[in-house]
């Protein structure tokens, strides 16, 4: 007779890749890891039918990047670990492979030649046996998420043509600012308002902080202004640039006791740094008593030595931001199929969430004005050497796509902000069939049972 407390319920990982389809799904992402779950007959995908595993690109010589692409992913465990096995789609005698031990933490991917891993790959399928209490937790964090509430605060499009938004509170008023689609992506404008809610009605007050200027070269590309307050003074930071299209980052700061609303009450902007390629999309937080920026930076953009875009960290001087304490340290480029497709190479839009001793650095991958674009973390101890790159940790998939939102496509460029104990996130996103026309999006950001920040949660209306 069986004794029913030695039973342990069986369930099943099921491994494979899918067939692209155009833009939607391009071969970028559907030749990486999925993964279903189930009894062995049905199976649910987990993370939406989206990747979870991607192989790293490879640099080249000449600092571009050569994209790689997985077939035929399989499994094996061998003690407590699970080996994730699978082979490059253009050298057959190499296996890209990731070890976890529950499925939701993985190692960066290794490449090996198979004759490395051959004692792995004889024992490997493309379905392996998992138990009951795996399953439950797999499930929790790779299932969709919905939350019910009475009824939905901010509803897309929240505002039509604004891009790379940012909500921002300051003495006791909230403020409102993103690239502006609608002219064009010409002058800062920002919108004042008593409530959150109010940013987004008639009752908001919008004014053009700094216009076109020919006498400062400030004639285009006016991108994802950021409010940020370093070294106790209001700052602006954003990127121009001038008649000679070269975009580069800028800060402009808020004399003392200025208003915000008031142009003349800020400073003439200056140029943040000196680098050789084009420079945007710079953030700001603090951390331990340090200040520390991070940007995007990108060489011989639309060439063939087209480095891609990637995201940079410096520490600088609170009380002159434009002075690096340190040298500029690389932290992150597109490497993965879903930073890298359709014809995009980007790591841009970076913003910080602190919570607790770990900093969620939000970045945003793919194209910015289509389908693919999509966010990321870059994870670190707050507490760890940020100048290290290896302090920092990269989510293996995106947290944020068009196949976890609800009538909205290319979800990206975020910022957070918190309003009574609660965490939102500002980005921006399409509708569908309305490429490139980017619009302003919010939603509540939830925290899962580990504490990690869930920018995926549908909310669903009440009946």
């Amino acid at each position: 007779m069986v004794n029913v407390a030695e039973v342990v319920f069986i369930q099943y990982i099921r491994l494979y890749t899918r067939e692209p389809t155009g833009i939607k799904y391009p071969e970028e992402l559907a030749y990486s890891v999925h993964m279903s779950i189930g009894d062995g007959k049905t199976m649910e995908p987990l993370n939406k039918n989206y990747g979870i595993l991607f192989p790293e690109a490879s640099i080249t010589s000449e600092n571009t990047i050569s994209p790689r692409m997985i077939k035929n992913p399989v499994i094996t465990k061998k003690g407590d670990i699970y080996y994730v096995i699978a082979h490059d789609t253009k050298d057959e005698g190499v296996v890209h492979y990731w070890t976890t031990y529950d499925f939701v933490n993985y190692t960066k991917p290794i490449v090996v030649g198979c004759d490395e891993v051959k004692d792995l790959l004889s024992t490997a399928k493309d379905t392996i046996e998992i138990t009951d209490e795996e399953g439950s937790l797999i499930r929790a964090v790779w299932m969709p998420r919905t939350r019910k509430v009475k009824s939905i605060r901010f509803k897309f499009p929240l505002v039509e043509g604004f891009a790379d938004p940012q909500v921002f509170s300051w003495n006791d008023k909230w403020y409102f600012i993103a690239t502006n689609d609608i002219n064009h992506n010409i002058g800062l404008y920002v919108r004042e308002a008593d409530t959150v809610d109010d940013l987004f009605t008639d009752k908001h007050r919008l004014s053009v902080i700094l216009d076109k200027n020919e006498e400062l070269d400030f004639v285009q590309s006016f991108w994802a202004p950021e409010f940020h307050v370093i070294g106790g003074r209001l700052y602006i930071l954003f990127a121009v640039s001038g008649k000679q299209w070269r975009v580069r980052c800028h800060y402009m700061r808020l004399k003392e006791g200025g208003d915000i609303m008031n142009p003349a009450d800020w400073e003439t902007p200056v140029r943040m740094l000196d680098r050789p390629g084009i420079t945007l999309d710079m953030t700001h937080f603090t951390a331990n008593g340090a200040d520390y920026v991070v940007w995007s930076e990108r060489y011989h953009i639309g060439s063939p030595l087209d480095s891609g875009s990637m995201l940079y960290i410096a520490k600088i001087n609170p009380n002159e931001p434009s002075e690096l304490l340190s040298e500029p340290v690389l932290l992150s480029r597109p490497l993965y199929g879903w930073e890298n497709q359709s014809g995009t190479i980007n790591n841009e839009g970076p913003y910080p969430l602190i919570l607790g001793d770990r900093i969620y650095l939000a970045y945003s991958g793919g194209s910015a004005g289509s389908y693919s674009y999509v966010v990321g973390y870059l994870m670190a101890d707050i507490n760890a050497d940020l100048l290290n790159p290896a302090s920092w940790e990269k989510t293996p998939t995106p947290v944020l796509s068009a196949f976890t939102t609800e009538k909205e496509e290319g979800p990206g460029h975020c910022s957070f902000f918190t309003e009574n104990g609660e965490i939102y996130v500002a980005y921006h996103a399409e509708r569908p069939g309305e490429p490139g026309r980017r619009n302003t999006a919010i939603r509540k950001v939830v925290l899962n049972e580990f504490g990690f920040p869930l920018l995926n949660v549908v909310e669903i209306e009440e009946m």
